[in-house]
């Protein structure tokens, strides 16, 4: 308290005052021979320190002002350093020993409370201070410097420390800044440490240890607390990994169990992105030869170039889905090689995920991987990544891997050889055949081995390289004109009854043992004449096989050149949901089949819908099919 507010209250008057109580004027003496005494020793307040004092040899009791923040800047071992605080510092001290205190109390600003800092010392050496302690936990910047590094490892000051910059701190663990928190038991020497690493605005991770030694946490390994474990086959927990039986249990009830093909090979035909020419170029051609084809689209890259610059919408690609029968899979949200494991969740489960919601009628059962999918995550240790798919351990071991397998049914890679066995069962990881390069002898040069082995193949190409050049070095991809005679040569084969031409996720539960296939129209009317209508109650009778591709397949022929239209539109209201295909059947009495590619769609709420099959002066021979692809 000023002396001067002292003698205000405490003055010799007062004292000697009649009225005052006895009690109350023995106290008023005792204070008065006090503040002389103070006096008589020069006063308890000492004024200003002058800047760049070193407060380890200021001994004499009393209190010193540090002004400003600026002169406290130039204090050595000033507590409230970091950032500099101006503040009094009050020493006391016995005369008879060497026993000193020191409280330091720091203005902060008028909003927010003073810091207060505390030491002690019972040496006469000015450098034997015992450390500063603070009442406040939060107890400031812990930096270090070039002359006076920091070491975590033996700082057990109790307390918590902002550490913005690591290149003075040693013993931290992760790269990144954060808060230290110490707490320490002085009687058993057990003292749990805490470090908050901030990564990013949007992760942070939390360390700890626990040390018993006095001399502090040396030689004692940090934990991360809710790491993945160092196992990466136990390192998912974005999603359940379980799930991939049962999205493969819907997929095959989609087709009504195993697609039977009679001992017939399987040739899946894909396409990579490049939506643009696969809207100009492609999707007319497979329209021509009544053809199912599987596309691979990334979400993230509808702005591009060759996906349409933006020209292409969600509801055309949807469309294609619903109305050719051209399955639509998750070929990673932005198709680059992500290496952590919030981008590999966004690529593999968010990729799979936004597509279904820009496009409610379509379920997304499979996963292509890239070429570039490597998909390591650099911050799960021990992490091998899906590496292309190249071995069944990339799916089941691997971060990455055991996303695609949770969130698909059907898996692509670079397993075992380009001939798949027709099991009935997805195969993980299922190798592809690009075509890009091809003349058309030499694709269909591989579906005839695939004929031979009796087996499935998957032949792909890139949209966007047909009819170019590779000018680095000097080679052609596949014209137009090829691609034509590939479909054409399919389209025949299997009109001959040699092949199957199906999408990827119907393709993966083809089954070459038995020729049964679920057929939707089967006890419908159509069954006898083959022309007339009937209407299927999709979400009553047929929900399980809502989102999966069909192709509804009718046999006739004429005597006189016809047209065979085949349609079906969404009951009550055709303009909501209408897929028709016209075709000129010759008047050749031939026997042909005749096809209408769709998808049933995803969406629950189209419950109905009604088939159609109309034409002149022809004969429909057998029951129409309508059966998944």
């Amino acid at each position: 308290m000023p002396k001067t507010a002292v003698y205000q209250l405490e003055t010799p008057t007062l004292a000697n005052s009649p009225d005052m109580p006895y009690w109350l004027a023995v106290l008023a003496a005792d204070i008065e021979e006090a503040l002389a005494g103070l006096e008589a020793k020069g006063g308890f307040a000492k004024g200003v320190l002058a800047n760049g004092t070193d407060i380890n040899t200021i001994r004499t009791p009393g209190v010193y002002i540090v002004p400003t923040t600026a002169a406290a800047g130039t204090m050595l071992n000033w507590p409230a350093s970091s950032p500099a605080r101006a503040g009094a510092l009050i020493v006391g001290k016995d005369a008879a020993a060497s026993l000193t205190t020191h409280d330091v109390i720091a203005y902060t600003s008028t909003g927010t409370p003073t810091e207060r800092y505390s030491r002690a010392t019972a040496s006469t050496t000015n450098t034997a201070w015992g450390p500063w302690s603070s009442s406040e936990w939060l107890k400031g910047l812990l930096n270090g410097s070039s002359t006076a590094r920091v070491n975590v490892d033996t700082h057990r000051a109790v307390g918590a420390w902002t550490i913005t910059s690591r290149t003075y701190v040693d013993g931290l663990p992760g790269t990144g800044p954060g808060l230290l928190e110490n707490l320490v038991t002085p009687a058993t020497g057990w003292a749990p440490q805490r470090f908050t690493e901030r990564v990013s605005a949007g992760e942070v991770r939390v360390w700890v240890r626990f040390g018993t030694s006095t001399s502090g946490w040396a030689g004692i390994a940090w934990s991360q607390l809710g790491a993945p474990p160092s196992n990466p086959s136990t390192a998912t927990s974005d999603v359940q990994v379980s799930d991939h039986a049962a999205r493969v249990e819907v997929a095959r009830a989609r087709r009504g169990g195993g697609i039977g093909t009679g001992g017939k090979p399987v040739v899946m035909v894909r396409f990579d992105h490049g939506l643009s020419k696969f809207s100009s170029i492609v999707l007319p051609i497979l329209r021509t030869y009544s053809l199912p084809a599987t596309l691979n689209v990334n979400v993230d890259n509808m702005g591009l170039a060759p996906n349409g610059a933006g020209s292409i919408t969600w509801a055309q690609v949807q469309d294609w889905n619903q109305y050719d029968g051209i399955e639509i899979a998750n070929h990673g949200a932005t198709h680059t090689d992500a290496n952590t494991r919030a981008s590999i969740y966004h690529e593999v489960v968010e990729g799979r995920r936004l597509l279904e919601a820009a496009m409610p009628r379509v379920a997304v059962e499979t996963f292509h991987i890239h070429g570039s999918g490597n998909l390591i995550a650099t911050d799960l240790p021990g992490d091998t990544g899906l590496n292309i798919g190249r071995t069944p351990s990339s799916f089941t071991e691997s971060y990455a891997g055991k996303l695609v397998m949770a969130e698909h049914a059907v898996s692509d890679g670079k397993c075992g050889g380009f001939f798949v066995p027709l099991s009935g069962h997805p195969v993980v990881g299922q190798s592809h055949m690009s075509i890009d390069r091809d003349a058309a002898a030499d694709t269909i040069a591989q579906v005839e081995t695939a004929k031979a082995l009796g087996r499935g193949v998957t032949i792909y190409l890139h949209p966007d390289l047909l009819d170019t050049t590779n000018t680095a070095e000097g080679y052609p991809y596949m014209t137009t004109a090829a691609f034509t005679e590939v479909c054409a040569y399919l389209a025949a084969e299997r009109a001959a009854g040699r092949i199957m031409v199906m999408t990827a996720a119907g393709g993966a539960f083809a089954d070459r043992s038995h020729d049964r296939r679920e057929n939707l129209l089967a006890g419908s009317g159509l069954a006898t004449t083959g022309t007339g209508t009937h209407t299927l109650l999709l979400h009553s009778r047929f929900g399980w096989a809502m989102g999966a591709a069909h192709e509804l397949v009718v046999r006739a022929k004429a005597s006189a050149a016809t047209t065979l239209t085949l349609r079906v539109e969404r009951s009550g209201d055709p303009a909501s949901w209408l897929a028709e295909r016209v075709h000129n059947v010759p008047g050749d009495n031939v026997e042909r089949d005749y096809r209408l590619n769709i998808t049933l769609p995803r969406d629950p709420s189209i419950t109905q819908v009604t088939v159609k099959i109309t034409g002149q002066s022809l004969t429909v021979v057998g029951p129409p099919v309508l059966a998944a692809i």
